[in-house]
């Protein structure tokens, strides 16, 4: 059989006019070998080479960026000869991860040159990417559907290798060959490998060997590029000139004085590599370099005296220098024995920095800054403030918590996240403690939350709080807050168990106890009952304690024609202050009260108990009827009317009776295209006791008011806004004016304020809000009160500074007189959402965003 098909192979060589290879007989006499388990592995192996020599074989390009995980490996010595080019030293075997047995070293293939010619065949692109699970990793496709060209040394058809990490075949491209039918796709397993050259010297089966030209070794990680490759014959493949090295998922590229190989590990150790990555950034790039980058095959990267920076040109920006740095693709990098340089300047030291390179709507608890934020205040006195992170593995993460106060002293805090890699339970840990110089007391807030889901429908939650520090020079009573929480929820049915323990001091305590099911017995009945027991006790003047029993079920029917509820509320407590319902029926007709009327929309609800009002001292019987309408639409000669009106009518088992009409009037005028007058008129006419017999459901008063608002606007160029109304009570009301407006491009104005008609009155404080381009990245934006009683003067002022250096990170400074605190902020764009910042918190925009947006820039 396996003559057969060599055969085959030698005539298709024929037919093409070309030579048969001299390997082809070679492998004929190689499976035509006796057999045993060692020739039965080689042939089978030999024709899976066969069958990937006639796939394209993957190529890379520098230029583009790569897109894969990097994770932590072990470093080679830089000054170990052995890491460069001579092939003699080599390190001690490392353990080999599970799979196919390695030979002594791959078999390479040089076809001879077919008449002297280069036939013209592109390279394909990389291994195209796929996950990788935490247990074994998945084959690479070697031959994706679209051809990709290596800028720096395109590989010429004079040579096409195969070894497949443990053994090699040969096979002769054809030249000329036109489209056919794909062919199945052999793969790479997870510790085989490909290379390919254009000449080879040395012993091809068993090495040493050198491989000179275009070299590229294909392995499971991705693509090794450069001018040579020596392999030394028991473990090492040595590249070197022009050497780069591309992921599998394309959006990470290494460069490097040489690169060394390991067949057996597939690891990847680079001399003085620099690094290229858009895995895990918002904006731009990654850039990090180190003397030795080392990346294994599950992605991740490990450099040693290494550098990171997202700008472009990190010597006007900013870039950090470690010890070492690690690279987890789709977790997070960590740099440790990390300083920070702004410009050629080096301004802080910090043992650890971890910066997520994921979205987590956890950000703020794994949030950690660059260098501590430095300021004054007021209250304060000078201080220091950093977050020190750490990130040992993705199930736990969180940031230390260091803050120094001339005024109020120092304090220390831990905040973390730990949960279970099969995600059943989450616990977040917040505990800072300070120590007040000045009044000689430490001070603690604590928190600890988790969560635990048992089974599918079981979950159970904890929530603990304690605060003992509300601010600078503020002393109060420390309090505690304890949630404790058990619920069960399948398809019909919710059953939850709840306690819930307040404390203040010694002068306050609390305790509930709660049990709550919810029965879904059709689709159209359920029931619901609550029940509580609260104890409280109060110690200050008077001592007192408090005991109630809360009962209320609620059972709700759904028809064609209406919704009922039936509600049971009762209340057995200590000092009686709650509302009895014994029971109460509410029923809400669907669809409009008067079906002819359609441009009238209707409804009404029908409510029907008995009650018991401990602070009116009543109980007696119930019946209230609400009627709404509307709202009507009208367009009329004079603009757009709407009109709403709602009727209620309430009876009581006393005899009392209580009525209510409530009108709620609009007519909106068109004054031409850039003016609107707004009329709005409330009315509320009451006949009856409107606070008695029952004190929860009093009406108040009649009443009535008229509002006027007059709108000026052109566009978006400016918006001036008036108003002013009447209570129909002889006193003449203040006119209020707001003005929005764009004087020049980028520019934004907005005023704000009141003037009361009378002596002495007139204007009074006016808010103002003024936002302006210092540049095309950034802007400034001042907020103040001019106060036109006192001539003028301004007072609360704050100033808010934003701008983007080299397209690479943001500065946020903020004033704030009131206050008299200077904050400064410096947020890193490249990252998620900006998660790593030079300050403790990202400052915020003083003008509201809908007023000073970027679109509102023209950015």
């Amino acid at each position: 059989m396996w003559r057969a098909w060599v055969g085959i192979l030698a005539s298709m060589a024929l037919v093409l006019g070309t030579e048969m290879p001299a390997s082809l007989p070679a492998l004929a006499q190689t499976l035509d070998a006796p057999a045993s388990a060692t020739a039965t592995i080689k042939q089978a192996e030999a024709v899976r080479a066969l069958a990937l020599l006639n796939a394209p074989c993957p190529a890379t390009t520098l230029a583009q960026a790569a897109q894969g995980e990097v994770a932590v490996t072990s470093a080679v010595d830089p000054n170990d000869a052995s890491a460069q080019a001579s092939p003699s030293a080599s390190p001690s075997p490392a353990p080999t991860a599970p799979g196919p047995i390695m030979p002594a070293g791959p078999g390479i293939l040089v076809p001879p040159a077919l008449g002297g010619a280069s036939p013209t065949i592109t390279a394909p692109p990389p291994p195209t990417p796929s996950p990788t699970p935490l247990t074994s990793l998945p084959p690479v496709i070697v031959a994706p559907v679209s051809p990709l060209p290596l800028p720096t040394v395109p590989p010429q058809p004079t040579l096409t290798s195969g070894p497949i990490g443990r053994n090699a075949a040969t096979a002769t491209p054809s030249p000329n060959v036109g489209p056919s039918a794909p062919a199945p796709v052999e793969t790479l397993g997870p510790n085989d490998y490909a290379i390919l050259g254009d000449s080879l010297s040395g012993n091809r089966e068993a090495g040493p060997w050198d491989l000179v030209g275009n070299v590229n070794l294909i392995y499971q990680d991705g693509v090794l590029v450069g001018d040579r490759a020596h392999y030394d014959g028991v473990r090492y493949i040595d590249v070197t000139g022009n050497t780069y090295l591309r992921n599998r998922a394309g959006n990470s590229t290494f460069t490097a004085d040489g690169i060394r190989f390991d067949v057996k590990s597939q690891q990847a150790t680079l001399i003085n590599g620099r690094g290229v990555s858009s895995q895990g950034v918002e904006r731009g790039l990654l850039h990090y370099s180190a003397k030795q980058l080392i990346t294994d095959r599950n992605g991740h990267t490990h450099g040693i005296h290494a550098s990171l920076t997202t700008c472009e040109n990190p010597h006007s920006g900013y870039h950090l220098e470690a010890k070492t740095l690690d690279i987890l693709p789709n977790q997070r990098a960590v740099a440790h024995a990390a300083v920070l340089y702004l410009g050629p300047l080096a301004v802080f030291f910090l043992p650890v920095v971890v910066i997520p390179l994921v979205h987590d709507p956890n950000a703020l608890r794994q949030y950690q800054g660059f260098i501590p934020l430095i300021g004054y205040s007021a209250a304060e006195g000078y201080y220091v403030k950093a977050r020190i992170g750490f990130a040992p593995s993705p199930t736990y993460y969180g940031y230390y918590r260091i803050e120094g106060y001339t005024k109020i002293g120092f304090g220390l805090g831990y905040v973390a996240t730990i949960s279970r890699k099969d995600g059943k339970r989450v616990t977040h840990v917040d505990v800072f403690t300070q120590r007040n110089t000045f009044q000689q007391t430490d001070t603690t807030n604590a928190s600890l939350t988790d969560q635990e889901n048992f089974s599918k429908y079981l979950r159970g939650t904890v929530n603990f709080q304690y605060q003992g520090n509300y601010g600078p020079l503020l002393s109060l009573p420390p309090t505690t807050s304890t949630q404790l929480g058990l619920s069960d929820t399948t398809a019909k049915n919710t059953e939850n168990i709840s306690y819930n323990g307040q404390a203040s001091g010694s002068s306050y305590s609390s305790e509930n106890f709660g049990l709550s099911q919810t029965h879904q017995f059709s689709p159209t009945l359920n029931n619901a009952i609550n029940i509580s027991y609260t104890t409280s006790r109060t110690d200050s003047s008077y001592a007192s304690t408090n005991n109630s029993l809360h009962v209320n079920t609620d059972t709700h029917l759904s028809t064609k024609g209406a919704d009922y509820d039936l509600t049971i509320d009762r209340t057995d407590a200590t000092v009686a202050s709650a509302v009895d319902k014994l029971p109460e029926l509410m029923v809400r007709p669907h669809g409009l009260l008067f079906p002819n009327l359609k441009w009238l929309p209707s409804s009404a609800t029908f409510t029907v108990g008995e009650y018991s009002d401990p602070n009116a001292g009543l109980a007696t019987q119930r019946a209230e009827g609400q009627f709404m309408f509307g709202p009507a639409l009208a367009h009329t000669p004079v603009g757009d009317f709407n009109a709403t009106v709602q009727v209620r009518q309430d009876l009581y088992g006393t005899g009392d009776e209580k009525a209510l009409i409530q009108q709620q009037l609009n007519l909106t005028t068109p004054l031409g295209s850039n003016v609107y007058n707004t009329l709005s008129y409330n009315d509320q006419h009451v006949n009856g006791l409107p606070n008695e017999p029952f004190t929860f459901d009093t009406v108040g008063g009649p009443s009535k008011s008229l509002q006027e608002v007059l709108r000026l606007f052109n566009a978006d160029a400016y918006t001036l806004t008036l108003q002013t109304g009447t209570l129909f009570n002889g006193q003449a009301e203040p006119i209020s004016y707001q003005l929005l407006t764009r004087p020049a491009q980028g520019v934004a104005l907005a005023l704000g304020g009141n003037w009361i008609p009378g002596p002495g009155n007139g204007f009074q404080r006016e808010n103002t809000q003024l936002s302006f381009p210092l540049s095309r990245y950034g802007d400034v934006q001042f907020q103040t009160f001019v106060d036109w009683k006192a001539g003028g003067r301004l007072e609360s002022k704050q100033v808010y500074w934003r701008q983007i250096i080299g397209n690479c990170y943001e500065v946020h400074v903020a004033y704030n007189q009131d206050l008299k605190t200077v904050n400064v902020a410096v947020d890193i764009l490249a990252f998620p959402s900006q998660s790593v910042n030079f300050g403790l918190g990202q400052q915020t925009s003083i003008i509201p965003q809908s007023f000073a947006s970027d679109a509102f820039y023209g950015r």
